[in-house]
């Protein structure tokens, strides 16, 4: 039995079917310039793109720097041959591991802030130079 490669239920062209200018061309609406608003969605799925890989650049950073701060948290101490340990010893290793934890956190957490912050100047911007493209697209009928 021989394995297909593809999509088994179409097969065509799949790009074909996501192309704004054929839908556009199909309706067309007086005193609006489709192949502005055509190239004015284009740029809208290139920034929704953009704005995917910045995220995924971001959790892959966070796993990353995760798996660093897991390998340098310091180890818990052993309780002693006699089974009670030193409590002065034990109760400055938790502080230690506790302030670590907060550090790597709040590091985290400045991690994360700037890959949203990235991400929303992406959209921010795309956003603003889709209403002035939508206003450009649009004739002046006379």
């Amino acid at each position: 039995m021989s394995q297909t490669k593809g999509n088994p239920f179409f097969n065509g062209d799949v790009s074909a079917l996501f192309d704004p200018r054929t839908y556009l061309n199909a309706v067309q609406v007086p005193g609006v310039d489709t192949d502005k608003l055509a190239e004015s969605q284009r740029k809208n799925i290139d920034a929704v793109t953009e704005i995917q890989r910045t995220a995924l650049a971001g959790a892959q950073q966070l796993v990353q720097r995760q798996m660093a701060m897991m390998r340098q948290m310091p180890q818990p101490q052993t309780a002693g041959p006699n089974g009670g340990g030193d409590l002065a010893a034990q109760t400055d290793a938790a502080k230690t591991f506790y302030e670590t934890t907060v550090r790597n956190l709040r590091e985290l957490a400045e991690v994360n802030a700037s890959v949203q912050q990235k991400a929303f100047e992406v959209f921010n911007t795309r956003m603003s130079e889709s209403f002035d493209e939508l206003r450009d697209s649009m004739k002046v009928a006379a």
